[in-house]
């Protein structure tokens, strides 16, 4: 269950919607196609599970006790709407929503087998897949009819708790600006029931940070932080470059403050006090980037060169050593036969994700 606590990113928080008061709540919905579904937790290639292996978020809030009401809602590919009156009459009885959405990349959940063990893939076996090998896209939106559930929910004005479970980025531009809370879960697991619940009560504090960044549309792809240093890329004629999530971003249920930073150029560590200045025990995640001042050729924007994740308590404070490699001063030859160290100026950056800069300074490597 470690393992999914420290996974899990929280993309949004408006007004500390989480985590819930369940004292202050007579019922919450439980709605969406990724709400009780065993094979969605576990991904690609997932093979046939005994059904008391894994816990889903249903699952786990029948063992917290949370009074609930559950509707699926839709399916994850499925354009049937014929789920969405049960889930607005639950939605209409409750005090929030929680609604469990995003793609699938399970093929296994009614796999049959051939005599020689193979399985076979069939219509009903690969319905609800959006991610995964032979899978492509042209379109990062929630599949199906699943963004029309969420609008319908969000014309009740109640606060809708967004939990995402999926194998790839998606474009959450619209849900990002109309929902309360949104929490990332890629697939959680066998335990990721438990796990989300558990975040969602605030028993575990989220402290994952995202390994990729979300696009806000298709055409900002390939999206990424460290891209070469070419041209003025700070804008489409449509919009600016950033994407909606960058590579590094996590929210917490607390706050850190970073003091105290400091870099030697001769031993090529950094140095930064942490402190938890909000009202939960949680984990920081310290990112170290750093920045070539000169090539010969094309430069990536920026690296990141050193992390670590600290457990702070609340008001707690430490202070950490961040070692950079020597990988990061040397470079490959024209031909990529010999690799040999760039003496000049790099610039170290201190940031909490991979466009929040919170310091920086810069070291002459000799």
């Amino acid at each position: 269950m470690q393992v999914a606590n420290e996974s899990l990113v929280l993309l949004e928080n408006k007004n500390n919607t989480l985590p819930l008061n369940l004292a202050s709540l007579k019922k919450i919905a439980l709605i969406g196609p990724n709400a009780d579904n065993i094979y969605n937790q576990l991904g690609d290639y997932t093979g046939p599970q005994d059904t008391t292996s894994v816990t889903t978020i249903k699952m786990a809030f029948e063992q917290y006790k949370i009074p609930y009401l559950y509707a699926k809602g839709c399916g994850i590919k499925d354009t049937s709407k014929a789920g969405f009156a049960q889930a607005i009459e639950i939605a209409k009885q409750s005090d929030v929503i929680v609604l469990c959405v995003g793609g699938s990349s399970s093929r296994y959940e009614t796999i049959e087998y051939e005599n020689t063990g193979a399985a076979k893939v069939n219509a009903k076996s690969v319905s609800d897949i959006t991610s995964g090998e032979g899978f492509d896209r042209s379109s990062l939106q929630l599949a199906g009819v699943q963004m029309d559930l969420f609008k319908e929910l969000k014309k009740l004005n109640k606060p809708i708790v967004v939990v995402l479970i999926n194998g790839r980025p998606l474009i959450l531009t619209d849900i990002q600006s109309e929902c309360d809370a949104m929490l990332e879960c890629f697939y959680p697991g066998a335990m990721g029931g438990r796990s989300i619940v558990s975040t969602l009560v605030g028993e575990n504090n989220p402290s994952g940070h995202l390994p990729i960044s979300f696009p806000k549309s298709e055409g900002q792809i390939p999206c990424y932080y460290n891209t070469k240093r070419v041209g003025n890329r700070s804008a489409y004629l449509e919009g600016e470059h950033k994407p909606l999530y960058c590579f590094g971003y996590g929210l917490s249920y607390t706050e850190f403050q970073y003091q105290n930073f400091e870099v030697s150029s001769d031993t090529k560590t950094a140095r930064v006090t942490v402190s938890n200045t909000g009202n939960y025990d949680g984990k920081a995640l310290v990112q170290l980037y750093i920045r070539k001042k000169y090539s010969r050729f094309a430069m990536n924007e920026k690296d990141l060169c050193a992390f670590e994740k600290i457990n702070l308590k609340k008001g707690e404070s430490k202070t950490i050593e961040l070692t950079i490699s020597d990988e990061f001063f040397k470079e490959f030859n024209a031909d990529a036969s010999e690799e040999f160290e760039i003496p000049g100026e790099y610039e170290l950056i201190l940031a909490s994700d991979s466009q929040t800069i919170i310091s920086s300074t810069t070291i002459v490597h000799k």
